[in-house]
């Protein structure tokens, strides 16, 4: 039988290998266990959403690709807001106003993600 993510696993092994990094290089890399990214590599489960974007630069992949070999869907990826406050811990209340009306902009002109 062949495992539920087996091709995202094996584009992350391929990924995994061409930077020259281990199963343990990459988990000390994003914060997880060795385990855990063997399960991913073996296609049997995949990574929290949350964990992709550490995961890319691990491997020197994109965010993206990562996001669409897993099969996600874009309504699961986080609200922009708490992940600006984090990257931009010092915004001040009007950088932070203008980042949501530019997404509120964007959602209407592409259809709101909800």
């Amino acid at each position: 039988m062949t495992p539920k993510h087996a091709q995202f696993g094996k584009f992350l092994a391929q990924r995994r290998k061409a930077a020259g990094l281990t199963l343990q290089a990459v988990a000390d890399a994003i914060g997880v266990t060795k385990a855990n990214v063997y399960q991913w590599e073996a296609g049997n489960w995949l990574p929290e959403p949350a964990l992709l974007e550490p995961l890319a630069q691990a491997i020197d992949s994109s965010y993206e690709e990562l996001f669409t070999r897993a099969g996600y869907d874009p309504k699961s990826l986080p609200k922009p807001e708490p992940y600006l406050r984090t990257l931009y811990p010092n915004a001040s209340a009007r950088d932070m106003n203008e980042a949501k009306r530019l997404f509120e902009r964007m959602d209407r002109k592409k259809g709101k993600r909800s």
